[in-house]
């Protein structure tokens, strides 16, 4: 299978150990930062290591009262993002492998700026029966995708859970 990033580990790890994690204020925000990987995970804010944190959105969507399974069900297709995500344009499932799969993703242009596209690569981890944490980062992808949207640039995703 994929291996994961040493920060994505240290969280699994950790998750019930609060004091790996030190709550500070910012903007409005609660924000915890990791002093081990110099990174902060916030709230509706940003995710950053070093010194040029990239900016990140975070939402919730709302499934009503289902299991866990069935949420992560929901969440592993791909295809299922239209329904809750309207900046999205066009989404596949390009290949399936035994724990991972890659998929195609394409979301339209705002403010002027061009859409873009993303291929990323989708796995997830069972931590235990109540913990699953859902992974994506973008692979390079240089063969032809049929059924992509044309004129896009292609995005970067670090990485995704």
């Amino acid at each position: 299978g994929k291996e994961i990033g040493a920060e994505v580990q240290f969280i699994v790890d950790n998750l019930e150990d609060s004091r790996m994690f030190q709550k500070c204020g910012g903007r409005g925000y609660e924000t915890f930062k990791c002093e081990r990987y110099k990174f902060r995970v916030a709230k509706n804010q940003r995710v950053s290591q070093g010194d040029t944190p990239p900016v990140i959105g975070i939402g919730r969507i709302n499934l009503g009262k289902v299991n866990l399974q069935t949420c992560i069900d929901y969440l592993l297709k791909p295809e299922n993002k239209m329904q809750f995500d309207s900046s999205t344009n066009k989404v596949f499932t390009m290949e399936t492998g035994e724990d991972f799969s890659i998929v195609y993703q394409s979301f339209k242009g705002q403010w002027g700026f061009s859409g873009r596209e993303f291929v990323i690569a989708c796995w997830s981890i069972e931590v235990d029966a109540n913990r699953t944490i859902l992974c994506c980062e973008s692979i390079d992808w240089d063969e032809e995708i049929d059924g992509r949207v044309p004129d896009l640039v292609r995005g970067t995703l670090q990485i995704a859970g």
